[in-house]
């Protein structure tokens, strides 16, 4: 596509994007397709950002999909309409900043009941550079995973007691991100 572009003229004036809402199992832990389940095979997905005013490279930033809309409007020079998530990557892009956000809020709202949970599952996910934790609504387990030591994710440790801090910090952290995401449309222009 690239190749392309440039034989027909257009690369010095075209951005493209490629990336994916989901990844999928395809095996791991057991599972195939996708699920209610965050499981890396299925959260970290592709994203490239071919653009003739970026410098190339990748970037370990955390980034969320919601950043591609601020990053698109900012890109072509536009400021975000008052209630838009998500922040513009062009920054950590181009090296500007190593990071957009420390952690990437995950929302599931499942539409139907699966894996034997007694309802359609709701949940939330932190994902952290070092940490996964998901959170169920309705269930009295969670799931904590330290990435660095257990990069499979076969060792929850959401009862460990040895994380019993960092648990009560992502679930801190959690409810921060959960409450800097929710909506802020209409902007109010007086108070009552």
């Amino acid at each position: 596509m690239l190749a392309h572009l440039e034989t027909l003229g257009l690369a010095e004036n075209t951005v493209v994007i490629f990336t994916s809402d989901h990844g999928d199992f395809f095996g791991d832990h057991q599972l195939l397709w996708k699920g209610p389940f965050h499981y890396q095979g299925l959260t970290r997905v592709p994203l490239i950002w071919a653009d003739p005013g970026a410098r190339p490279g990748r970037s370990p930033a955390l980034c969320s999909t919601i950043d591609l809309a601020p990053s698109i409007l900012a890109r072509a020079g536009c400021k975000p309409p008052n209630g838009m998530q998500g922040q513009s990557l062009l920054d950590a892009m181009a090296g500007r900043r190593e990071a957009v956000r420390d952690a990437v809020l995950i929302e599931e709202e499942n539409q139907r009941v699966l894996f034997d949970f007694p309802y359609r599952t709701r949940m939330r996910t932190l994902q952290t550079h070092r940490y996964r934790l998901s959170v169920y609504e309705g269930t009295e387990w969670a799931e904590l995973y330290d990435l660095e030591s257990d990069p499979g994710e076969l060792h929850n440790r959401w009862e460990d007691s040895a994380y019993r801090s960092v648990r009560e910090a992502l679930m801190h952290t959690l409810l921060k991100t959960m409450i800097s995401h929710a909506d802020t449309s209409p902007n109010p222009t007086a108070l009552a």
